[in-house]
């Protein structure tokens, strides 16, 4: 079986109720301590399918989870992005960035599935695209370089 659940479900541990085929009502708790990562599995000893030849013995029972994370902007303030920050375990420490003439600052952006998949050409879709989305950003078309990645 699927279950959704929450980040904060996720992280800090959570309980809910699964209705067996049997018609019981088994009370699932997870611990704080038990982190759940997305699309993991965790089982119920003896919840499962009944196992042939053995009476009263059941199988495992297996649920996999599916996190559900905030949406963007989930808090209001910057400052409580820090104290969230802190709170995991603040950030690994990394080597200093590279510097110089042949380095670029980029950001994200979001991806959408349905857009590029009607492109049946794997390694030009990149391409083509960042032209487009070069053209929309500097407001015309013309020139603009590509990137292979």
């Amino acid at each position: 079986m699927q279950k959704k659940i929450s980040l904060n479900d996720a992280l800090c541990g959570c309980q809910f109720v699964v209705k067996h085929l049997d018609g019981r009502e088994l009370i699932v708790t997870t611990q704080p301590n038990d982190i759940l990562e997305p699309d993991c599995i965790r089982g119920i000893r003896n919840e499962g399918m009944p196992i042939p030849d053995s009476p009263g013995a059941g199988g495992i029972l297996f649920i996999k989870f599916q996190i559900e994370f905030p949406e963007d902007n989930f808090l209001k303030d910057e400052s409580d992005y820090k104290c969230l920050e802190i709170l995991l375990g603040g950030r690994p420490q990394t080597g200093p960035l590279p510097e110089g003439e042949n380095v670029e600052e980029v950001s994200l952006m979001p991806y959408d599935e349905h857009r590029y998949e009607k492109r049946g050409r794997s390694g030009e879709v990149y391409q083509d695209d960042a032209d487009e989305e070069e053209e929309e950003m500097s407001g015309g078309g013309g020139g603009g370089g590509t990137h292979n990645v």
